[in-house]
C-alpha cells in the first residue's frame, strides 16, 4: 500500500470480511498501524479492521559445506551482549568460509525471519484511541521474545546464519 485510496479500500474490503494481504514498508510489525495513519487511514476503521501484522526478512543460510564456528568479533559480541549473558554459546557460532559449492560466498539460499503480532482488545482500544505512541509500546511489550531480532538471533545461534546476517536482518527493525 502506497496511498490513502488504496489504504481504506483495503480496510473497507477487511470490514465486509474478505481476507486482505497487502504490503507495506515499515522497519517492523509494530510500525504499520502508525504507517497506515500517516497515510490517512482512521484508526476506527483499522480497529475494525486489523487482526494481524507480520514483518519479515530473509536472512543467507550458511552453505554446509563449508560453514564453521569461528570467534565473534568485537562488533557482534557487543550485538549479542544481552543474549551472551543470559547464556548463549558463543563457541557454536557459525561463519561460511566459502567454497566452490558456494560459489565462495560462504552462503546457500535464503531464510525467513518473522514477527507476527496479533491485534488483541488492548491493541485495538489503543488504535481506535488514535495513539500511536501507546500502541507501539504495547505491541513491543507483546512481541517481547518473538521480534526479528530474537528470531535473527535464534537462527544465528542454531547455526542457520551468521551472525552477521543477523545483525543486518535486525538492524533494519532497530533503525
Amino acid at each position: 500500500m502506497r496511498d490513502q485510496e488504496t489504504a481504506l479500500i483495503a480496510l473497507r474490503a477487511a470490514l465486509t470480511g474478505h481476507l486482505v494481504l497487502s504490503t507495506l514498508h515499515t522497519n517492523d510489525a509494530a510500525a504499520a498501524a502508525a504507517r497506515l495513519m500517516d497515510m490517512g487511514a482512521p484508526p476506527y476503521l483499522l480497529a475494525s479492521a486489523l487482526i494481524g501484522i507480520m514483518a519479515q526478512r530473509l536472512v543467507r543460510k550458511l552453505c554446509p559445506m563449508c560453514a564453521e564456528v569461528t570467534p565473534l568479533t568485537p562488533a557482534e559480541r557487543a550485538w549479542l551482549k544481552p543474549e551472551l549473558d543470559r547464556g548463549l554459546d558463543a563457541g557454536a557460532l557459525k561463519r561460511g568460509r566459502g567454497c566452490p559449492h558456494c560459489n565462495f560466498t560462504g552462503y546457500k539460499g535464503r531464510q525467513g525471519v518473522f514477527e507476527l503480532l496479533e491485534i488483541d482488545a488492548t491493541l485495538a482500544g489503543l488504535l481506535n484511541a488514535g495513539n500511536t505512541k501507546l500502541f507501539y509500546e504495547a505491541a513491543r511489550r507483546k512481541l517481547a521474545g518473538r521480534t526479528l531480532h530474537d528470531e535473527a538471533v535464534r537462527l544465528a545461534a542454531q547455526g542457520v546464519t551468521s551472525v552477521a546476517e543477523a545483525m543486518r536482518a535486525a538492524h533494519q527493525s532497530e533503525d
